[in-house]
């Protein structure tokens, strides 16, 4: 088995395993707590996430920060344009309105801004 087969093999396994837990209701980061509602991990597994995303986020030097800035505004006129929710790009049910159902939901809940999964 080449190299490239064993990588592919090794893929198909952990996107099975993946899916199995998804199914499944289990946490696919730690595969032994009961996943979130609606997400697919626990919420001790979303606290080291979010607490390693903040870290990441005050590393960036401002320069940085306006790039990033600037180009997510910039996928959002984007998605504006061509008739999407402008929070996570998904296809609007109302053209009336900027966001789509889904987001509009999570902002009912706690206003949780981040839906692309």
């Amino acid at each position: 088995m080449t190299p490239e087969e064993r990588r592919q093999k090794k893929n198909q396994e952990s996107l099975a395993s993946y899916n199995w837990y998804k199914a499944h209701h289990i946490c696919v980061r730690c595969n032994n707590a009961p996943a979130v509602d609606g997400l697919v991990t626990c919420q001790a597994c979303r606290e080291a996430i979010n607490a390693g995303h903040r870290f990441w986020y005050a590393a960036l030097t401002p320069k940085q920060k306006a790039e990033r800035s600037a180009k997510k505004k910039a996928v959002r006129a984007a998605w504006r344009a061509a008739g999407l929710c402008t929070r996570c790009g998904r296809k609007r049910e109302d053209k009336q309105l900027l966001t789509c159902e889904h987001c509009r939901k999570k902002d009912k809940r706690g206003g949780k801004r981040t839906c692309k999964q």
